[in-house]
């Protein structure tokens, strides 16, 4: 059998804000709204983080599940079980809202399976495996047949090695096996270091321009953080034009557009 397996997050599927964390203040404004916290969002967005930290050091292997995440909040914020589903609900909406197909994607996954390979989605994740189908179904990339593991839900992850040797032991008979995520170690170092053709796929990571704009805060205003989301997007909307047209594009989607938005924004 030959085996073709994709990184989800910023591989496949990216997200309107820089970076993972500052989804947490558009979680915690919608939780403000729904009196479910009195904080601001900048303050539960700390909390938020602080609250994964602390699921994933009790653990199994250091993986923790997004209901054991939620159970740490709810000890700090004394919700019943109504209001913790609620909260839950809120952050899996908001998840849901704000994450996007990588351009290019689909059509590298269905070249991958008319090259014969069979397709598998792992993801080093906390959110459950059954939300994350179902952002893959909805994007195109996952079909019958395929197969997606999540490290919250397995108690195994990528960047250890685990989960591309439970992949070795559910499938003995994979011949040839390729890989592509964008995480220099659980995606690049730890499966080659395992005999598997793996390759980075960075075009999600952010540009020098991106992260000025965003800023280096751990939490960052939202309005820069969706700032330069919107450049990143723009910039991988003309990720497969020709060479010749790149550095063009480029210049648009790092500097020109930036600076005339903000000239008719002010």
């Amino acid at each position: 059998m030959k085996l073709h397996s994709f990184d989800v997050f910023d591989t496949l599927l990216t997200r309107r804000v820089a970076v993972p964390v500052d989804l947490f203040l558009l979680i915690g404004a919608q939780l403000h709204t729904a009196r479910l916290i009195p904080c601001t969002p900048d303050e539960f967005a700390a909390k938020r983080s602080q609250a994964e930290a602390a699921a994933r050091q009790i653990a199994p292997a250091g993986e923790a599940r997004f209901n054991e995440v939620y159970e740490k909040l709810a000890e700090a914020y004394r919700w019943n079980e109504a209001q913790t589903q609620q909260a839950m609900e809120i952050e899996l909406h908001v998840e849901s809202q704000n994450t996007q197909a990588v351009p290019g994607m689909l059509e590298t996954i269905q070249q991958a399976r008319a090259d014969g390979y069979r397709v598998m989605f792992l993801s080093d994740m906390y959110l459950p495996a059954s939300f994350i189908a179902e952002l893959l179904r909805r994007a195109g990339f996952l079909v019958a047949g395929d197969e997606l593991l999540v490290s919250g839900e397995l108690r195994q992850a990528k960047h250890d090695g685990r989960m591309f040797h439970l992949v070795r032991t559910q499938h003995r008979s994979v011949a040839e096996w390729r890989h592509a995520g964008d995480h220099p170690r659980a995606d690049v170092e730890v499966p080659r270091r395992l005999g598997i053709n793996a390759r980075a796929e960075t075009r999600c990571s952010l540009t020098q321009y991106e992260r000025t704009v965003r800023g280096a805060e751990q939490a960052a205003p939202l309005w820069r953080s969706q700032y330069a989301a919107a450049m990143k997007l723009a910039r991988l909307e003309g990720w497969e034009l020709p060479e010749a047209r790149q550095a063009v594009w480029k210049s648009g989607t790092n500097v020109v557009g930036p600076l005339w938005f903000g000239f008719a924004e002010w």
